[in-house]
């Protein structure tokens, strides 16, 4: 047995010896380079990176919320629309992808601006020991989240607008969207914005021109509230794209809609089955998005008259609702989100909220996680303020 042991540990020192002989010592990462954005425009200047910035600034007439039940949350309240945007420019500069963001030569992190290196996933990283050399021109197209619909459809795609004005859509030969499995969704998008998908690349790379383009929105009452401009181009772009694709029939769609958490692990509705018997009285029909493509999300979306659902990515297709359509989001009564505000407002939905309640057990569990337990009655009288029989 001791014999065994010895020989199981030579044979261990054998292993790191010859890992680090062929792939040498595993580096980590050197901070972040664009923790703010004067010091992402100092790092490009002493680079000699080319850095082009845009600002937007719109006043815009938009449909106040509405808090049907619960405290009000301070963010979820009108905004303009203000953001600076970058477009940064590596040639030749020995920067590449991994883990989801930029990396420069000294295996630096170059991320959307604001965000703290402590905060970034990467920080607990090491250096890929294979980046792939990739003739053209890759553009960044990624997050930290970068598989998560919400994000890939509010965070992600809007990149592809500046890309066009600055760059031009057909001169960039790949997009790099992270270390990630590409997922259908994904996949869509290319398709219905005529992009094809063989330029989505999931690895380490690296090419002699390399692209990232970030959006920074400007704080307003402490809040971070979507521009137009992304908002434009999804909804325009992407949005108008599926009008071809799935008929608008009114028969295939609800015209009242619950939209369900679905499979998820966190932010469950623990008494759902109570809530749709109620629902049902009013006529309203049940969905989940689990097995759904990205096109009958967005058909749902389109039809609907009225949208009742918990807080979650699957509100992110509000971006394709038409004007004046009603919505009611259910957050927990500990979580400040004001993302699905700022899309239902700008497509000019009627917006609405109410606040259900968190379970004592979940105290410790942070607020965008707690699952929820929703009081019938009082979705009841909200339903009767939302559609009065």
């Amino acid at each position: 047995m001791i014999r065994k042991t010895l020989l199981f540990g030579f044979a261990k020192k054998i292993y790191k010896s010859l890992k680090a002989l062929i792939w040498g010592k595993e580096k980590p990462f050197q901070g972040c380079v664009s923790e703010s954005w004067e010091l992402l425009e100092a790092y490009s200047n002493q680079q000699n990176i080319d850095f082009q910035s845009f600002e937007e600034i719109k006043e815009l007439s938009l449909p106040a919320p509405v808090c049907l039940a619960g405290k009000a949350i301070e963010a979820i309240q009108p905004f303009r629309s203000a953001t600076k945007s970058v477009l940064l420019r590596f040639a030749g500069k020995g920067a590449y992808f991994a883990h989801g963001h930029l990396i420069d030569a000294q295996d630096r992190v170059i991320y959307h601006p604001d965000m703290r290196f402590a905060q970034l996933p990467i920080r607990l990283q090491v250096r890929p020991r294979k980046v792939r050399l990739l003739k053209g021109t890759i553009a960044y197209l990624s997050n930290t989240a970068a598989a998560h619909y919400g994000h890939w459809l509010r965070l992600t795609l809007p990149m592809l607008r500046l890309y066009e004005q600055q760059a031009r859509l057909d001169t960039i030969d790949y997009f790099y969207v992270g270390d990630v499995e590409i997922t259908p969704f994904m996949r869509e998008s290319f398709e219905l914005l005529g992009i094809p998908t063989e330029k989505i690349v999931n690895f380490p790379c690296t090419s002699h021109e390399i692209l990232m383009a970030s959006n920074r929105w400007t704080l307003q009452n402490g809040y971070r509230y979507l521009d137009s401009g992304s908002y434009d181009f999804v909804r325009g772009r992407v949005g108008k794209a599926v009008e071809g694709y799935l008929p608008a029939c009114k028969d295939c769609y609800p015209r009242l809609a619950y939209i369900a958490r679905g499979k998820v692990s966190w932010r469950k509705v623990i008494n759902e089955t109570e809530v749709i018997e109620l629902l049902e009285k009013y006529g309203i029909e049940y969905r989940a998005m689990d097995s759904l493509s990205m096109l009958e999300q967005m058909r749902i979306f389109q039809q609907a008259e009225v949208i009742i659902a918990p807080h979650g990515a699957a509100l992110t297709n509000l971006f394709f609702a038409k004007p004046h359509t009603k919505v009611l989001e259910i957050l927990p009564e500990t979580y400040h989100d004001h993302t699905t505000y700022h899309i239902a407002a700008y497509s000019h939905c009627n917006y609405h909220y109410m606040r259900a309640k968190v379970q004592p057990n979940q105290a410790q569990t942070a607020p965008e996680y707690q699952d929820m337990w929703i009081d019938v009655a009082v979705l009841e009288d909200c339903l009767q303020k939302l559609i009065p029989k």
